[in-house]
């Protein structure tokens, strides 16, 4: 979910709601999502987000990197694949991440 879908889900009910005018007061209505700073913790956050662009920091380097940027490509046998945008497809032991989002 992306800020101009949170803005247009807003708008849609901000709209909705002063024209039912089921809400008696004033309000400010929020629409919001984990998005991209979600951290990345088991192996069910992982298989749920393939796919997706993430951020990794890793303790120790990999192919002379310690961070990461690119769409995450698996999570198995302990090992995160990610295409990285500048090594193309890294694997990096999940043990050897110091964060991930």
């Amino acid at each position: 979910m992306t800020i101009s879908d949170c803005e247009n889900i807003s708008c849609i009910f901000s709209t909705f709601l002063d024209e039912s005018d089921i809400l008696k007061d004033s309000y400010v209505l929020e629409i919001s999502s984990p998005g991209f700073n979600r951290v990345l913790k088991n192996e069910k956050s992982f298989r749920r987000f393939i796919g997706s662009k993430t951020r990794i920091q890793a303790f120790k380097s990999v192919n002379n990197q310690r961070n990461f940027l690119g769409t995450l490509l698996n999570f198995e046998g302990g090992k995160i694949k990610i295409d990285d945008v500048i090594n193309e497809v890294v694997e990096i032991e999940f043990s050897d991440i110091k964060k991930l989002i």
